[in-house]
């Protein structure tokens, strides 16, 4: 059927530069310009003497008001407009932040601010509309729009007057029009205006089109689609005009099918309505079992697709979609919903054609189990419960931390920390989405035992389905081996994070490998090092790569290492091999057959049982030899008991300890001894009353035995002292026992032991390091406790039980020692080695020891983040290389090649290499270190005291709009309130829980003015709440006052009060043109927050795009890192973003959260996500008398229409009549 449509349009253009406006005004008038008349437009506003612009910022319904007022207008209807409504201008901005009552007369008498530059940008004016609009014709409907825009404000004459239509239930089938033909405006603009760039815009002035009503013989529907395409430098608009349909007859009515699926059980579900099939625009659970009962499958459920996986029809009908209920038992009692407006019914095509997956049951048999699937490591998983024959997976809505941990805790894993992952964060199931709403308190015996909502009583699809990863119940350094054939050998587990996890092969050494084994109680025998996976790789995060251990460390958390993110390790189990040890035991003790002439008396000795010291000229020291049978013959054994009485025998009778020394320091006679041992009970005066023991087999000892002698008096019994450590606080520990030093085995040394012997030597209460196997070397005195077992409370280690010399034999290579812990915490920093507090060599607290950090890679920006940690201001920082401050001789080097953008507030948050406490020891000889210099004023004015104005401690918000929980932060300084110049975001949520505002630990921080005030003084310099994150009160943070300081502007604040709350992950585009562009804000903790420019890319942009369900097709999305769409006055929660460009939200990214970095509010994201579908292109040529209508239909819409008129640069104009034929 053809119809002949007539479009009539009259059109007066009319162009206006948008450069300033320079000529002379009186100071507090107000105009508006760009619009219809006097009553509308963007606001100018004139201030000594010239005409500027007025931000949008704050700028609200009051403020119009007055505007109207002003300008001579009734108030009532007075209606503001933000985001340059009437076109972009450049020039002076000379107001931001108006704030009103309504009740001034004029606009100045408003609070705002007058600063000659702003954060407002000419993209973020303000403009007003008031009630009056001059004459008109009833029936009459403009559209006021800016020339840049596809759409503005439909304006509907009544009475004469023009008056705007309430936006309730207004939607794209109220643009359709049954017998009139609604306005449509469209302009030709510059394609730098489109794109947003830069330089002199010449904007068009607002045009308006009327066109009048004309009869038609049938109805008409008109879609008014917006174009994203371009023609040359032209943008434009559409519609589609076509009659309601018919129907071919092609099918059955009441039958339904499944289409374009890759299997019979699932594809894009139609309908045949009125003899036509046609795509579902919507579907319920309940419809969807229906659907599938229908089509003969036995399963209730049935899994519904919204993302058109199995493509489009574009086929129009007049029904949107069925609507079952449960109590239908079939298809054909559900209702037919049918596309209509308030009038008349509507023939369009879906935005979205549903799919559907249907199941037959058995693919599980056990009610209520549980499993995990399609996880990288055994302890995550997509989560899967059987029901009523069918795997079927969890809906994330409300799936949160107890739900994954009753989950986790099914399959056996009780460690605490368990994470709730959603947005199908391991897949889309295979099954259907059986539950949703889970609400687990965690003492449930099983995730089927929590309260929730199963099918069909919620509505989720497969990309919106749960999973967790579950922790492990171990302890961090913990070890364990899996896969050897024998319990001592096997692939080397290692928790960290409460997940057991693997460790790289990579770099694998003995030394490594005698570090787990001696963790795992193999202290003697070979512990040797396996790689390549030999005894398999378990499926399992690799947690440790590049390990480097000496041997001798106390766990392999002490040893130098990567260590590996989860996703990392992740990546690295498919990468990698891993590290695998076998703890070999003890071999027995080589021996020799006697030599035979050892029958035969020798002449070396006359006293056979006579002993001697050989080797060195001190008095009771050298290597010990044994007269048997006339030869002199070295001591291959020798316990603590004879050693004891070889002392009494040489005159030591007031102390008969002895160090028993195995070496081959006093020189080696003989490899061999021509006896096996002498036993001795202790009360013998002379070695020849023991018990000499022969035997075919006499051991073999390339170090003959040494002996060392002592007599009291050279300490006071009780006490105890560390010995031979490279740092401070650390060494071997040594115990004063009867007027000598002497050592302590390490059998039975642990914490608690450690812990006594720190606290009696006067250091904190500190978790103390403690080393075996005689790190800091055996010393030259005896060992003579052993097995300590202290409780803790001991105020020394003589109160504690222990085993006494010489009821125990210890090898000297087993001797304890300890590092005391310094009295600071992880990541806190401190300046050395000069009289200022404000330079020096930067040292950083690690496992509450003081260290230095290499001045490899050492940069100003790396100098900055110490300087703001430090509470300085960081402008003028200095950095310092080659141990400019000096190098202190008794710390260790803790980081190396830290590498800071300068924007972080602690170096915690650079990246850096962490060395294990060996390794640093090992490099203070040969590294040097970084110093800095912090910025302080030439003029250092000290604050004043004694006020009397305020509480000291009390803080204030002032400048801010009344009633909201925002303005510049106050603090009362010894009595008088000071503005701040600097506050970071921890700081800042401290400020705002002593203002009472506890929900959220998340603050807007402004330093742009926008409370007014600008050059200022603060009474001090910064506060820092890094050592007390928890605090309620800025009172409890350290306070850097040393000088007063100055700034441009004070630091604002608004604090964020209760919200009306949204879904966590989610992402919005706020304040732009459409909902494919603004600012980008991303809902955390039931927050939104904006996103730091810093590192925002285009692929980040897709992510965010695809997860707000606009296809980008093969154009890219333009990124703005400036706050091109406003800062949004809220807190910036993101920065950082690094996103591979394959994750489906956001949060899948990586990327650093609130409170870790550092960033103004004029570098906030925007995106414009370019929509690739070019619908129907309508242009309205600007000519001087009369302009014609066009359209351009795309090829893959169908034919709805022929009405061409081609204009590319207004070149060419082709004009056919408008005809139509629907397919």
């Amino acid at each position: 059927m053809n119809k002949t449509l007539l479009i009539v349009a009259a059109l007066s253009v009319t162009l206006l530069s948008s450069v300033a406006i320079v000529e002379s005004c009186s100071t507090g008038s107000v105009r508006l310009v760009w619009g219809l008349g006097p009553w509308e437009g963007n606001l100018q506003v004139c201030l000594n003497g010239v005409w500027g612009w007025v931000c949008h910022n704050f700028f609200n319904s009051s403020a119009a008001k007055v505007v109207c007022r002003q300008l001579g207008f009734s108030t009532t209807g007075a209606t503001r407009f933000t985001s340059s409504y009437y076109g972009w201008g450049n020039g002076t901005v000379l107001m931001d932040y108006v704030s009103c009552t309504g009740s001034e007369t004029k606009i100045t008498n408003c609070g705002y601010n007058t600063v000659l530059t702003s954060s407002c940008y000419h993209g973020t004016l303000a403009g007003v509309v008031c009630q009056s609009g001059g004459t008109c014709t009833n029936g009459d409907i403009r559209l006021i729009t800016a020339s840049y825009r596809s759409f503005g404000r439909v304006e509907f004459c009544i009475y004469n007057q023009w008056g705007t239509i309430c936006d309730d239930g207004w939607d794209s089938s109220d643009a359709r029009v049954l017998h009139y033909i609604v306005t449509l405006v469209v302009q030709i603009m510059d394609e730098d205006l489109y794109q947003l760039g830069s330089g002199m815009l010449v904007v068009p002035a607002v045009t308006v089109v009327y066109l009048r009503a004309v009869t038609l013989s049938a109805p008409i529907v008109v879609l008014v689609l917006k174009s994203r395409s371009r023609c040359s430098s032209s943008s434009a608009f559409g519609l589609i005009c076509y009659s309601p349909s018919q129907g071919s007859g092609t099918c059955t009515d009441g039958t339904v099918r499944l289409v374009n699926g890759s299997t019979s059980n699932e594809g894009r579900v139609e309908y045949c309505y009125n003899g036509d099939w046609v795509p579902s625009c919507g579907m319920s659970s309940i419809t969807a079992s229906l659907v599938c009962k229908q089509l003969g499958y036995n399963s209730t459920y049935g899994s519904v697709f919204n993302d058109e996986r199995f493509g489009r029809s574009n086929s129009k009908s007049y029904l949107h979609y069925k609507s079952c209920s449960s109590s239908h038992q079939s298809l054909s009692q559900c209702t037919d919903v049918i596309r209509r407006s308030s009038c008349d019914i509507s023939l369009a095509a879906c935005s979205t054609e549903y799919g559907l997956r249907c199941y037959n049951t058995g693919s599980c048999t056990n009610d209520g189990e549980i499993r995990l699937v399609n996880g990288t490591i055994e302890q995550e998983g997509r989560a899967e419960i059987c029901l009523n024959g069918v795997w079927g997976a969890i809906c994330h809505n409300g799936w949160g931390t107890s739900d994954a941990f009753v989950f986790c805790k099914g399959l056996g894993y009780r460690g605490s920390g368990s994470i709730a992952r959603s947005n199908a964060y391991f897949g889309e199931t295979n099954g259907p989405v059986l539950f949703s709403y889970f609400r687990c308190y965690g003492y449930e015996s099983g995730i089927y035992s929590c309260s929730k909502s199963s099918q069909p009583n919620f509505n989720c699809t497969q990309q919106y389905t749960a999973g967790v990863t579950c922790k492990d119940s171990c302890s961090n350094g913990q070890l364990k081996l899996r896969g050897g054939k024998y319990f001592n050998e096997g692939t080397v587990l290692v928790c960290y994070n409460n997940m057991w996890g693997l460790i790289s092969d990579v770099a694998w050494s003995d030394g490594d490998a005698r570090v787990v084994c001696n963790s795992l109680g193999y202290h003697n025998g070979i512990a040797k090092s396996i790689r390549g996976s030999y005894y398999g790789k378990p499926r399992l995060p690799v947690h440790f790569k590049h390990v480097s251990c000496f041997g001798q460390e106390p766990n392999i958390l002490q040893c130098s290492k990567t260590i590996l993110s989860l996703d990392n390790g992740k990546l690295a189990l498919n990468t990698d091999d891993v590290a695998g040890v076998d703890c070999i035991h003890d071999e027995p003790t080589e021996c020799i057959a006697p030599p035979s002439w050892i029958n035969t008396a020798g002449s070396q000795c006359q006293f056979n049982g006579a002993i001697r010291l050989e080797g060195s000229e001190e008095a009771g020291t050298g290597r010990l030899e044994y007269c048997y049978n006339g030869y002199w013959s070295p001591f291959c054994k020798l316990d603590p008991v004879a050693a004891s009485v070889v002392c009494k025998q040489l005159g030591f009778v007031n102390y008969t300890a002895a160090s028993i020394i195995p070496t081959t320091d006093f020189g080696v006679v003989q490899n061999f001894s021509l006896f096996n041992n002498i036993v001795c009970n202790g009360t013998e005066d002379y070695v020849s009353d023991c018990v000499v023991q022969t035997s075919e087999c006499i051991p073999l000892c390339p170090k003959n035995i040494g002996i060392k002698c002592f007599n009291p008096g050279m300490c006071t019994t009780g006490d105890i002292r560390l010995v031979d450590g490279i740092i401070e606080n650390e060494g071997r520990i040594e115990i004063c026992t009867d007027g000598v030093w002497g050592a302590v085995c390490d059998e039975g040394w642990g914490k608690t032991d450690a812990h006594v012997a720190c606290a009696q030597l006067g250091h904190p209460d500190k978790e103390p390091v403690v080393f075996r196997n005689s790190t800091f070397g055996a010393g030259q005195y005896p060992v003579v406790h052993s097995n300590f077992s202290c409780g803790g409370w001991e105020s020394s280690l003589t109160e504690c039980g222990s085993i006494v010399y010489p009821q125990f034999n210890c090898s000297r290579n087993n001797t304890a020692g300890v590092l005391c812990g310094y009295d600071c915490e992880d990541g806190e920093i401190r300046l050395v080695g000069s009289e200022s507090n404000y330079e020096g060599t930067v040292e950083v607290c690690h496992d509450h020891i003081w260290g230095l950090i290499s001045d490899s890679s050492w940069s100003t920006q790396n100098a900055e983040v110490v300087c703001r940690q430090l509470g300085y201001e960081i402008k003028e920082t200095i950095s310092f290389n080659d141990s400019y401050f000096g190098k202190p001789a008794n710390k260790t080097v803790h980081i190396s090649d830290i590498d800071c953008t300068g924007h972080e507030r602690t170096i915690s948050d650079c990246t850096r290499t962490t060395l294990s406490l060996e390794e640093g020891k090992t490099m203070i000889p040969q590294t040097n270190v970084a110093g800095v210099k912090c910025y302080t004023p030439d003029q250092c004015i000290p604050p004043p005291t004694g006020g009397v104005s305020c509480t000291s401690g009390r803080i204030r918000l002032t400048g801010g709009r009344s009633g909201v929980a925002e303005g510049n932060i106050e603090y009362c300084y010894h009595g008088s309130w000071s503005l701040f110049c600097s506050l970071g975001p921890q700081e800042a949520v401290v400020a705002c829980r002593q203002l009472g505002y506890e929900q959220y630990d998340i603050t807007a921080v402004f330093n742009d003015g926008r409370f007014g005030l600008s050059s200022v003084n603060s009474l001090f310099q910064n506060v820092s709440c890094i050592d007390a994150p928890t605090a309620t009160s800025l009172s409890e943070c350290d306070l850097v006052d040393k000088c007063q300081s100055k700034c441009q502007y004070p630091i604002g604040l608004c604090c964020y009060e209760s919200t009306g709350g949204c879904e966590e992950g989610s992402v919005r585009l706020v304040n732009g043109s459409t909902g494919e562009s603004g600012r980008l804000e991303v809902c955390t903790n039931n927050i939104w927050g904006s996103v730091c420019g810093r590192g925002f890319s285009v692929t980040d942009a897709h992510v965010v795009c695809r997860q707000m369900g606009l296809e980008l097709g093969e154009s890219e999305p333009i990124v703005y890192t400036d706050s091109y769409f406003g800062d949004g006055n809220k807190a910036i929660i993101y920065s950082d973003f690094n996103c591979g460009g394959s994750e489906e939200t956001v949060t899948e990214c990586h990327k650093k959260e609130y409170g870790s970095f550092i960033c103004s509010h004029s570098n906030t994201v925007g995106i414009i996500c370019r929509d690739s579908e070019l619908f129907i292109i309508i242009v309205l040529l600007i000519a001087p008398i009369l302009m014609y209508a066009w359209l351009v239909v795309q090829q893959n819409m169908k034919a709805h229409s022929k009405c061409v008129i081609i204009i590319c640069g207004g070149l060419c104009l082709l004009m056919d009549g408008l005809t139509e034929k629907h397919q």
